[in-house]
């Protein structure tokens, strides 16, 4: 997979995971040569089983006490009907971020972002030296 890490604020999950961005193409593995990523997704790897989560972002979560539950289908068979719009963790990863933010003490898209500025300021500062 063609990933890129930053290194940003704190990754609250970095104990047991490492995370990486990338885009959807990267991270089902099908980029072509001429590939531009965008590095639009949050993905992390279990640092123990080598497994590979993908982290949606733009939950709207409800108020409840106790941590975000599993959905029934992903559990099952990795697999759930309802996609991204599923209200319901895909992973224990996605669980303990989703179980963070509802509690404002991550929030997703605000790490994408500072993350993928990183990485883009990077790359062009990579580039730029190149030339």
């Amino acid at each position: 997979m063609e990933c890129s890490r930053a290194d940003v604020s704190p990754f609250p999950l970095s104990s047991r995971y490492t995370y990486h961005l990338c885009c959807t193409s990267c991270f089902q593995n099908s980029q072509s040569p001429s590939h531009s990523c965008r590095y639009d997704l949050l993905a992390v790897e279990d640092k123990e089983s080598k497994l590979w989560f993908r982290v949606r972002s733009g939950q709207k979560h409800k108020r409840f006490k106790g941590d975000y539950n599993m959905c029934r289908y992903w559990k099952s068979s990795k697999r759930c009907p309802r996609g991204d719009t599923c209200d319901f963790a895909h992973g224990k990863p996605e669980q303990l971020l989703f179980t963070l933010e509802k509690d404002a003490k991550f929030n997703i898209a605000q790490f994408l972002s500072a993350a993928r500025s990183q990485v883009r300021f990077h790359v062009t500062t990579s580039s730029s030296a190149i030339l």
